[in-house]
Protein backbone atom coordinates (compact mmCIF):
# COMPACT_ATOMS: atom_id res chain seq x y z
CA UNK A 1 0.00 0.00 0.00
CA UNK A 2 1.12 3.28 -1.06
CA UNK A 3 1.24 6.12 1.48
CA UNK A 4 -0.01 9.79 0.61
CA UNK A 5 -0.25 12.27 3.18
CA UNK A 6 -2.59 15.13 1.00
CA UNK A 7 -0.53 18.17 2.22
CA UNK A 8 2.71 16.87 0.66
CA UNK A 9 0.78 17.54 -2.51
CA UNK A 10 -0.45 21.31 -2.17
CA UNK A 11 1.30 23.73 -4.45
CA UNK A 12 2.23 20.71 -6.60
CA UNK A 13 0.75 20.82 -10.38
CA UNK A 14 -1.58 17.83 -11.74
CA UNK A 15 1.38 16.62 -14.14
CA UNK A 16 3.76 16.56 -11.13
CA UNK A 17 1.23 14.27 -9.54
CA UNK A 18 0.75 11.97 -11.59
CA UNK A 19 4.78 12.07 -12.19
CA UNK A 20 5.15 11.22 -8.61
CA UNK A 21 2.30 8.19 -8.65
CA UNK A 22 4.41 6.63 -11.80
CA UNK A 23 7.43 6.38 -10.14
CA UNK A 24 6.73 5.98 -6.52
CA UNK A 25 3.36 4.26 -6.88
CA UNK A 26 4.37 0.58 -7.72
CA UNK A 27 1.05 -0.40 -5.55
CA UNK A 28 -2.20 -1.05 -6.33
CA UNK A 29 -3.56 0.30 -3.22
CA UNK A 30 -3.43 3.90 -1.51
CA UNK A 31 -3.84 5.37 1.78
CA UNK A 32 -4.53 9.15 1.53
CA UNK A 33 -4.22 10.74 4.83
CA UNK A 34 -6.22 14.64 4.96
CA UNK A 35 -5.70 16.58 8.27
CA UNK A 36 -8.39 17.28 10.68
CA UNK A 37 -7.33 20.36 12.32
CA UNK A 38 -10.52 20.90 14.79
CA UNK A 39 -10.76 18.61 18.23
CA UNK A 40 -14.06 18.52 20.29
CA UNK A 41 -13.40 20.89 23.57
CA UNK A 42 -11.15 22.46 21.87
CA UNK A 43 -12.14 23.92 18.84
CA UNK A 44 -15.46 25.57 17.82
CA UNK A 45 -18.23 23.54 16.46
CA UNK A 46 -17.90 24.79 13.79
CA UNK A 47 -14.63 24.39 13.03
CA UNK A 48 -15.18 20.54 13.63
CA UNK A 49 -18.34 20.58 11.11
CA UNK A 50 -16.61 22.32 8.28
CA UNK A 51 -13.50 19.73 9.23
CA UNK A 52 -16.09 17.12 8.72
CA UNK A 53 -17.75 18.07 5.85
CA UNK A 54 -14.66 18.24 3.77
CA UNK A 55 -13.93 14.83 4.49
CA UNK A 56 -17.26 13.55 3.78
CA UNK A 57 -16.58 15.92 0.22
CA UNK A 58 -12.78 14.01 0.09
CA UNK A 59 -14.29 11.12 0.35
CA UNK A 60 -17.00 11.36 -1.89
CA UNK A 61 -14.38 12.73 -4.66
CA UNK A 62 -12.03 9.46 -4.19
CA UNK A 63 -15.13 6.75 -3.97
CA UNK A 64 -15.49 7.65 -7.56
CA UNK A 65 -12.17 6.72 -8.38
CA UNK A 66 -12.83 2.93 -7.53
CA UNK A 67 -15.31 0.01 -6.32
CA UNK A 68 -12.94 -1.17 -3.33
CA UNK A 69 -13.07 2.45 -0.80
CA UNK A 70 -13.03 2.58 2.93
CA UNK A 71 -12.40 5.00 5.31
CA UNK A 72 -11.29 5.53 8.45
CA UNK A 73 -13.96 6.97 11.24
CA UNK A 74 -12.18 9.47 13.47
CA UNK A 75 -13.85 11.07 16.43
CA UNK A 76 -14.10 14.32 17.34
CA UNK A 77 -12.02 13.85 20.59
CA UNK A 78 -8.98 12.89 18.36
CA UNK A 79 -6.44 14.89 17.02
CA UNK A 80 -5.45 11.89 14.68
CA UNK A 81 -6.11 12.55 10.61
CA UNK A 82 -8.70 10.91 8.59
CA UNK A 83 -7.31 8.14 6.31
CA UNK A 84 -9.00 6.93 2.76
CA UNK A 85 -8.27 3.86 1.39
CA UNK A 86 -8.68 2.91 -2.56
CA UNK A 87 -7.81 -0.20 -4.84
CA UNK A 88 -6.95 -0.16 -8.27
CA UNK A 89 -7.48 3.10 -9.63
CA UNK A 90 -6.44 4.89 -12.48
CA UNK A 91 -3.37 6.82 -11.95
CA UNK A 92 -4.52 9.77 -14.01
CA UNK A 93 -7.83 10.48 -12.23
CA UNK A 94 -6.41 10.09 -9.21
CA UNK A 95 -3.51 12.36 -9.21
CA UNK A 96 -6.17 15.30 -11.37
CA UNK A 97 -8.29 14.39 -7.72
CA UNK A 98 -5.49 14.24 -5.76
CA UNK A 99 -4.85 17.96 -7.21
CA UNK A 100 -8.16 18.87 -6.27
CA UNK A 101 -7.65 18.07 -3.09
CA UNK A 102 -4.69 19.31 -2.35
CA UNK A 103 -5.51 22.68 -3.38
CA UNK A 104 -8.23 23.01 -0.81
CA UNK A 105 -5.74 22.54 1.63
CA UNK A 106 -3.76 25.19 -0.09
CA UNK A 107 -2.92 28.79 1.40
CA UNK A 108 -6.72 29.54 1.89
CA UNK A 109 -7.00 32.12 -1.14
CA UNK A 110 -7.06 32.36 -4.63
CA UNK A 111 -9.74 30.54 -7.09
CA UNK A 112 -8.07 27.53 -6.38
CA UNK A 113 -9.43 27.46 -2.55
CA UNK A 114 -12.49 29.57 -3.62
CA UNK A 115 -13.32 26.37 -6.04
CA UNK A 116 -13.00 23.96 -3.45
CA UNK A 117 -15.03 25.45 -0.94
CA UNK A 118 -17.74 26.08 -3.93
CA UNK A 119 -17.87 22.18 -4.29
CA UNK A 120 -17.53 21.20 -1.08
CA UNK A 121 -20.93 23.62 -0.98
CA UNK A 122 -21.87 21.79 -3.92
CA UNK A 123 -21.39 18.59 -1.96
CA UNK A 124 -23.21 19.29 0.80
CA UNK A 125 -26.63 20.74 -1.44
CA UNK A 126 -26.51 17.73 -3.00
CA UNK A 127 -26.24 15.86 -0.11
CA UNK A 128 -29.18 17.72 1.43
CA UNK A 129 -31.80 17.33 -1.12
CA UNK A 130 -31.20 13.45 -1.52
CA UNK A 131 -29.36 13.93 -4.79
CA UNK A 132 -26.65 11.56 -3.81
CA UNK A 133 -25.69 9.44 -1.17
CA UNK A 134 -22.96 10.13 0.93
CA UNK A 135 -19.87 7.74 0.56
CA UNK A 136 -18.86 9.00 4.14
CA UNK A 137 -22.53 8.81 5.75
CA UNK A 138 -20.25 9.14 9.05
CA UNK A 139 -18.45 12.64 8.69
CA UNK A 140 -22.16 13.72 7.64
CA UNK A 141 -23.77 12.83 10.62
CA UNK A 142 -21.00 14.27 12.56
CA UNK A 143 -21.45 17.76 10.42
CA UNK A 144 -25.22 17.49 10.74
CA UNK A 145 -24.24 17.33 14.59
CA UNK A 146 -22.63 20.07 15.00
CA UNK A 147 -23.78 22.25 12.96
CA UNK A 148 -27.39 21.52 14.29
CA UNK A 149 -25.91 21.96 17.97
CA UNK A 150 -24.60 26.20 16.44
CA UNK A 151 -27.59 27.13 14.32
CA UNK A 152 -30.19 24.64 15.27
CA UNK A 153 -31.98 22.04 13.48
CA UNK A 154 -34.15 23.84 11.68
CA UNK A 155 -32.46 27.08 10.79
CA UNK A 156 -30.05 27.41 7.37
CA UNK A 157 -27.06 29.98 7.25
CA UNK A 158 -24.54 29.98 5.23
CA UNK A 159 -20.74 28.88 6.20
CA UNK A 160 -17.68 30.47 5.55
CA UNK A 161 -15.89 27.51 4.44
Amino acid sequence: MHFIHITEFVGWKEETILEYLHVNADETAFDITIPKSSRLFFSDYNDIAIDYLRAAYIGQELSKLTDNFTYTQIDPQTNEHISFVIHNVNLEQLAETLSKIAHGFGTGDGEDALSFNEEVAHFLDQVLENNIAPACPYFIDIYNEFISDIFGADEDEDLDL
